[in-house]
């Protein structure tokens, strides 16, 4: 039975409709496809960029794992303890720098609990002559320099004349000192190199070379 004129033109809007469709879709599938390869490569060529940075790195974490290892950061035992031997630290390089425990309001403050450490911290009130004040200052940070006493940080500081007597020197700072934890700062495994390098600026402020 031959076709009328009106159905054939009907059979090819048809098939010309289905051809759109299969068109349709074949494209949309490609596309993603494509998505896909250049999410891929984006992902590989952000490896790639890690990589080599931690190999342009790779001295200076290779010098701050030696060190670490030689300067071992102390072991957290309790909040009471830390908060203890802050103040004992404290206490000890005041009467070094001459400045009598009236000089001194201290203030403990809240543990903190960071990724790779904790911190424990008081906060300080000193007056006195400037020598004695700077003196104190030195002490507390020089004495990073001995293992035993390491991974001490003063993270905020101001310094004042007295109004009345402008030979008095009025200092409020935090003294921290950071205790290793359970993460250990050379064993972070699942982050980027710039991450590792961000997490790690901090060592310098824990130890003084």
């Amino acid at each position: 039975m031959a076709l009328q004129q009106s159905e054939k033109r009907l059979m090819a809007l048809l098939l010309i409709a289905l051809l759109g469709v299969v068109n349709v879709i074949g494209y949309t599938v490609l596309e993603d496809k494509k998505k896909a390869m250049q999410d891929l490569q984006i992902a590989h060529q952000q490896k790639l960029n890690n990589y080599n940075f931690l190999k342009e790195t790779k001295v200076e974490w290779e010098q701050k794992r030696d060190f670490l290892k030689k300067n071992a950061q102390p072991m957290f035992v309790s909040e009471e303890a830390a908060n203890d031997e802050v103040e004992s630290h404290l206490n000890n390089c005041a009467g070094t720098a001459d400045i009598p425990q009236t000089s001194l309001v201290i203030k403990p403050m809240g543990m903190i609990e960071m990724p790779h450490y904790n911190q424990v911290a008081l906060n300080v009130a000193v007056s006195g002559s400037s020598m004695s004040v700077i003196k104190l200052i030195s002490l507390l940070q020089a004495s990073n320099h001995a293992t035993q006493y390491g991974y001490y940080v003063i993270p905020n500081i101001k310094f004042e004349s007295d109004r009345k007597d402008p030979s008095i020197l009025k200092c409020a700072f935090v003294l921290a000192r950071w205790y290793k934890n359970q993460n250990s700062l050379t064993n972070i495994k699942g982050s980027t190199g710039r991450d590792l390098a961000n997490s790690h600026k901090n060592i310098k402020l824990l130890v003084s070379k």
